[in-house]
């Protein structure tokens, strides 16, 4: 049986010639039409937008990405983690602050390293860590602690900050250096579950 053309001639001459021609039309378009298609969904696989705003048909669909997880250990446990801080945590357990800085608050502290406690006379320091001494150490370790949160930027952007002790500590910016009262901040940005550590190279007096 033969196939009958979706073009049907007419039995009118020139309305046969008109249907030819516009079926030679529709199908010499049926190839352009493909390729658009085409060339749309190939676009579309290269452009980046949220699905309801493309006009393809898509199954990807865009997330945003998770933020870092949050620092597991405290202060204390970073600061012990580190190596560089054996001094300090025997201060800090001597004065009786290892609850405050296990806490929950969120603190900034100005940590010295043990390069920074030891130019600070032996008899000095031997002196502090005494039990009977325990308010004046105290004191010291404090005035080291900021409530909050401060980081690299935040500090040198502040004319004070206020520390535990009552006393303001006063930033500054020298020849590219950051410092803190007297003492240079060697390292900067160290975080932990509960607060942000600076590393500095002197220990501050009150």
């Amino acid at each position: 049986m033969m196939r009958m053309s979706t073009c049907w001639p007419m039995a009118n001459g020139a309305r046969m010639m008109m249907s030819m021609a516009s079926c030679m039309a529709r199908m010499s378009m049926a190839p352009m039409a493909s390729m658009a298609m085409k060339s749309k969904r190939a676009s579309c696989g290269n452009a980046r937008m949220a699905a309801w705003q493309s006009p393809c048909t898509r199954e990807e669909v865009w997330t945003e990405a998770k933020p870092a997880p949050a620092p597991a250990k405290t202060l204390l446990e970073t600061a012990a983690a580190a190596g560089q801080f054996t001094v300090l945590a025997k201060a800090i357990e001597a004065a009786g602050l290892t609850d405050l800085l296990s806490s929950k608050g969120s603190f900034t502290v100005f940590a010295p390293t043990d390069s920074a406690f030891s130019s600070v006379p032996q008899e000095t320091l031997m002196d502090l860590l005494k039990p009977e001494n325990q308010s004046k150490l105290r004191s010291v370790l404090r005035y080291h602690v900021v409530p909050g949160i401060y980081r690299a930027a935040d500090v040198t952007s502040s004319s004070s900050l206020p520390t535990l002790e009552g006393l303001g500590l006063k930033p500054r910016v020298e020849s590219g250096a950051a410092y803190i009262g007297n003492a240079k901040i060697v390292q900067t940005d160290i975080e932990a579950s509960n607060g942000i550590i600076h590393v500095i190279d002197t220990v501050l007096l009150p």
